[in-house]
């Protein structure tokens, strides 16, 4: 995806994007029963917005020219970015549990196989060695 160079293209398309955008922000704010606001600046510079209730009490909310009683409250924007900061922190370790616990059960399997192994062939077998073969198909994979 490129930038348009065509500026009547431009104008054209960015009339038709934000007109689908303001559209979704509307249903948006039906079906979830959400305040929304979009503001978006035309590229020729030229602002336009749509907002439920309205944008001015979304912005003012917002931008807290109203500010409540209680001056020491932590600002919502930061505490939700730094929820979304957690949130993808523990998928990330859950992903890690997740992966920790398959590779300890292959690790008992090839231990358990390695022992019927090792009875009828007499050579030791470690989960090193039946690893060998998957982590050179994983180098050639990444190659």
């Amino acid at each position: 995806m490129a930038r348009m160079q065509n500026q009547s293209n431009l104008q054209v398309t960015f009339s038709k994007r934000r007109d689908g955008v303001f559209k979704k922000a509307t249903e948006l704010s039906t079906l979830c029963g959400v305040d929304v606001v979009v503001v978006v600046f035309s590229p020729c510079n030229k602002p336009y917005s749509c907002g439920h209730p309205s944008v001015e009490s979304i912005m003012n909310r917002f931008l807290r020219e109203n500010p409540p009683t209680d001056t020491d409250a932590p600002n919502p924007i930061v505490i939700a970015h730094q929820n979304a900061n957690t949130d993808e922190i523990n998928r990330k370790l859950n992903r890690l549990e997740i992966s920790l616990k398959k590779e300890k059960n292959m690790e008992k399997h090839f231990k358990h196989r390695g022992k019927n192994l090792q009875s009828k062939n007499s050579v030791p077998l470690t989960f090193k060695i039946c690893a060998r073969p998957w982590k050179l198909r994983m180098n050639k994979l990444k190659e």
